[in-house]
């Protein structure tokens, strides 16, 4: 019936809403990290995608800088 139709519309609608909600605020992160991975490493901006702290995970233990 019609009121069945509509009713998943706007289901399907409410879940795409909530998809955006869920994922709008990684959207600019994601595309600054896309950019910074696509620049010459030797004019890589300071703030750089990987933050100090996750650098420090992947370095091997024992290693300073």
């Amino acid at each position: 019936s019609l009121t069945r139709e509509l009713a998943k519309k706007t289901k399907r609608l409410t879940h795409l809403n909530t998809l955006k909600l869920l994922f709008w605020d990684r959207i600019p992160r994601l595309e600054k990290k896309a950019l910074v991975n696509s620049v010459d490493p030797d004019e890589t901006p300071h703030d750089a995608a990987l933050s100090a702290s996750e650098a420090n995970v992947r370095r091997p233990k024992g290693r300073t800088i």
